[in-house]
């Protein structure tokens, strides 16, 4: 596949052009009214239309322009950089269709293709009022009779149920429900007859209050012989598979509200004096603007990699979606909060410049929800820790220059290789210890080598612990132990490690196409040293220098101030 993924999103960029231009549908205060009014964007969508990112969600065998994870994760960065409720409320197409291309037939790949190509809008119904994210608890039915699916009962809190022509709906199949009493249904709203379905209320959100967050009531609806996707009895097996490519995706949303916070702080503290010095000369404010930069950029470096992951070795998907579906929301979280400090009260305004920021806070809330929550992907890593330490422990000697490359030429993704588990395998955190090595025979300047030296002795010290800290439950508690909160804490661990590992292997392979300013390395001495406060908060490799902040604040600048109102990011 292409080794340039970066050509459609620099297209994508050009035709939105600057949000602030007057009559741009993603003008801050046009999409402010929208939000006050929980109105819907549609002509921001309809731009997305016209330019064709629908297409983007339906792979090219299909008649569409999906052809690698990486591109359409920034392309979503795009638009999320812009506004989040548009991104969210766009997106969910994608949600929708993806378990069709996971597990549906040839005929289903195509209707949806077809639907996606009007284009129009899907949903993916799977949670209920009284069950929440315990899908295997849910009480929606499908029953086979006379040799047709007839679906009875409610899906609650879905994202386009009343918008979308077409929805894929995980229903129970089996009375008695468990792992295989559940299948998935791809159901088109005009096949069906006249009060076999309605639309429930539309919800209040607090964040990205112009989507269409609401849902829908089955009654006793006919949906044909045809629509049970995949295997009776495989719907929890598939939703799962299917949420590994979503949960990677989420990542892209993330990314570009941190981007949105970033560009909007940046000027307030540029201009606002206090003091008698601009905000951004003072010490606390410029170093959390310094740590906010290598927070963005790790989460970079973990969300191409998980993307790129999708081609490369789809098995290893549900390790590596679970992390930065948990580990990007709560670091650009985090990084958001930083940037409202920065803001000081002002973040709480909802006029101006302000708004804007204030709207960011609130949409990317909801972004460690959905497609599994944080709590969610912490527990299944969890219970997978035991085999990937052990894995990790007697790393296979693999060539990763096709997940750090950022113009890699990809294979085509096969969805027929996700699985439920990885079989304790996980190159990325797998590939730490070479990766430090390959960074210790770099040609550093001292002021850049010489953390890193420490730096690397610590992430070994505290990726050995992490694999002390699971063997001392296991002989303790046994398997059940992973379910405890000690076993939570450590699944975070991994995480904070996987997203060093992450950030190392990009600055190995990919150094030379990295935009100038990243190419000293000052970034990477910052995101491990937020890595590290995880594990040695007190210590000197936690700590980002007075030098290496510095750096990142000018690397920040320079970033903010690139003409193409782009994506603050390790690459031009």
């Amino acid at each position: 596949m292409s080794g340039d993924p970066g050509e459609e999103v620099r297209d994508l960029e050009r035709r939105l052009g600057d949000p602030r231009a007057e009559g741009s549908p993603f003008h801050p205060d046009a999409l402010g009214e929208l939000d006050e009014q929980g109105v819907y964007p549609a002509d921001a969508c309809a731009a997305l239309d016209a330019w064709g990112l629908h297409a983007r969600f339906v792979p090219r065998a299909l008649g569409g322009r999906l052809d690698r994870f990486d591109a359409l994760l920034a392309l979503l960065r795009v638009v999320a950089r812009r506004d989040l409720t548009v991104a969210i409320a766009y997106g969910k197409t994608f949600l929708g269709a993806v378990g069709v291309w996971v597990a549906g037939s040839a005929a289903q790949r195509a209707r949806c293709a077809q639907i996606i190509g009007r284009p129009a809008q899907l949903a993916l119904a799977l949670t209920e009022r009284d069950h929440g994210a315990d899908l295997a608890s849910g009480a929606l039915a499908a029953e086979l009779r006379e040799g047709s699916w007839r679906i009875a009962g409610e899906k609650w809190l879905i994202n386009n149920a009343t918008r979308s022509a077409a929805l894929t709906v995980l229903a129970r199949t089996s009375a008695d429900g468990g792992p295989r009493g559940f299948s998935m249904f791809f159901v088109e709203k005009e096949s069906l007859a006249q009060g076999a379905f309605a639309h429930l209320p539309r919800i209040r959100t607090h964040g990205i209050r112009g989507a269409d967050i609401s849902g829908i009531r089955f009654d006793d609806a006919d949906v044909g012989p045809d629509a049970l996707v995949g295997a009776a009895g495989d719907g929890l097996l598939e939703t799962l598979r299917s949420l590994q490519v979503t949960r990677t995706l989420c990542a892209g949303l993330s990314l570009g509200a941190g981007d949105a916070a970033l560009r909007t702080v940046m000027p307030f503290a540029r201009e606002r004096v206090l003091y008698g010095a601009p905000v951004l000369a003072l010490p606390y404010p410029r170093g959390l603007l310094a740590d906010a930069l290598a927070e963005l950029l790790a989460c970079e470096c973990a969300s191409m990699a998980a993307a790129r992951l999708q081609h490369v070795a789809p098995e290893e998907a549900s390790v590596a979606s679970a992390v930065v579906k948990y580990a990007v929301p709560v670091t650009v979280g985090r990084l958001i909060d930083d940037a409202a400090l920065v803001l000081g009260a002002r973040h709480y305004l909802r006029d101006g410049r302000e708004r804007a920021f204030q709207k960011i806070l609130r949409d990317h809330a909801l972004v460690g929800l959905f497609d599994g929550s944080t709590a969610v992907n912490l527990a299944a890593l969890a219970t997978m820790l035991p085999g990937l330490l052990r894995g990790i422990a007697k790393p296979a000697v693999q060539d990763l220059s096709a997940l750090f490359l950022s113009r890699a030429v990809l294979p085509a993704w096969d969805p027929t290789r996700l699985a439920l588990s990885s079989r304790g395998r996980d190159r990325v955190l797998a590939g730490l210890s070479a990766g430090l090595d390959a960074l210790s025979a770099s040609a550093l300047e001292p002021a850049i080598a010489a953390p890193l030296a420490a730096q690397a002795v610590a992430l070994r010290s505290a990726l050995a612990r992490t694999g002390e800290g699971v063997a001392r439950i296991l002989s303790t508690e046994g398997p059940r132990g992973l379910r405890d909160p000690e076993a939570f804490e450590l699944a975070r661990d991994y995480t904070e490690l996987w997203l060093a590992a992450a950030s190392i292997q990009t600055f190995v392979h990919d150094r030379e196409r990295l935009v100038p300013s990243a190419q000293d390395g000052a970034w990477l001495v910052g995101a491990l040293a937020r890595r590290l406060r995880r594990f040695a908060p007190r210590d000197e490799v936690s700590r980002t220098s007075p030098e290496i902040r510095e750096r990142l604040v000018t690397m920040l600048g320079v970033l903010v101030e690139a003409p193409t109102l782009g994506a603050i990011s390790l690459w031009a």
